[in-house]
């Protein structure tokens, strides 16, 4: 590229704010001598699960029943050879009382119970967008301010702006819990709220005078 052309930089910016929702993969398994024995005890850990999020006031949209299956799996335990799951995500909108409510959600579950997983999130991450553009744009002209005056220029008109798909909301330090995990003691499940931050990468070409 000859000076004449200009000059063109990548500038990436971040904004971070308080996560103000808590992800919760849920789930029930169970083993059984049939289908019907491992499915029915399935069905009623998620139900009495659902219906402790909803007396906490999880609303219906925030809740989601997936990926429900049953296998026949004897070689762990062949007299109860059947093996039912299935998930349940839940959008929990108080993370500061989001640790209290999934310890009570997965006792009342019972031992089918499972939590997966809890990830800190932003509920409209999309908010952040302008704050990363600007420390994008801020990064990009450092950048080329100093490109110009190694070669003994200044910068001109901007010439073009790309914006690059960049990261999305990054929550920071996950709380996770593998399966099987359920928090069974004594106390609720510890958590703490935490920040997330999303990413905005733009490419801009100044011209150099």
């Amino acid at each position: 590229m000859s000076l004449q052309d200009g000059v063109v930089v990548t500038g990436t910016g971040s904004a971070s704010a308080p996560t103000d929702v808590v992800r919760a993969a849920l789930g029930a398994e169970s083993r059984g001598a049939g289908v019907a024995a491992a499915l029915g005890e399935v069905v009623r850990a998620v139900e009495a699960m659902r219906a402790a999020l909803a007396a906490a006031g999880v609303a219906d949209a925030d809740l989601s029943v997936e990926s429900t299956s049953v296998n026949h799996e004897p070689w762990e335990e062949a007299a109860r050879p059947y093996v039912a799951r299935a998930g349940l995500s839940a959008t929990l909108r108080d993370p500061a009382g989001a640790g209290a409510l999934v310890s009570a959600v997965v006792d009342a579950g019972g031992d089918a119970a499972r939590l997966h997983g809890l990830e800190r999130a932003l509920d409209r991450p999309e908010a952040l967008l302008p704050r990363a553009r600007e420390a994008a744009v801020a990064d990009a002209r450092a950048r080329a301010e100093q490109l110009a005056g190694l070669v003994g220029r200044d910068l001109g008109r901007v010439l073009a702006v790309a914006e690059h798909a960049g990261g999305g909301p990054r929550p920071y330090g996950v709380a996770t819990l593998e399966r099987g995990a359920a928090a069974a003691g004594p106390g609720p499940l510890p958590y703490e709220p935490g920040s997330a931050s999303v990413t905005v990468v733009l490419q801009v070409r100044w011209e150099l005078v």
